[in-house]
């Protein structure tokens, strides 16, 4: 959580620095001197949960592959030749 909150915050700071990241609220009004800047603090940490949530598609994936894998190794450990089933008379 403490990583979470510093690289929020530093993101914010950073987009504070750039100046790339302050735009003309009104374009076409060429005799504007105010600026804004777009990325506030609560736009830092949505951008850091969507970049953790937009992974879990990945650790999605390595999830299933290792149910898969657990899933078959029970399969063979329960298919073993020495328990069988009791024959009928």
């Amino acid at each position: 959580m403490t990583a979470y909150i510093l690289v929020s915050f530093t993101l914010f700071v950073m987009a504070r620095f750039s100046p790339y990241e302050w735009n003309n609220p009104h374009p076409c009004d060429t005799e504007n001197d105010v600026m804004e800047n777009q990325f506030s603090i609560s736009n830092s940490f949505w951008f850091i949960t969507g970049t953790f949530l937009r992974q879990a598609k990945f650790i999605l994936a390595i999830l299933i592959t290792l149910i898969e894998y657990h899933l078959e190794i029970f399969d063979f450990r329960d298919l073993d030749s020495t328990q069988r089933l009791p024959q009928q008379e």
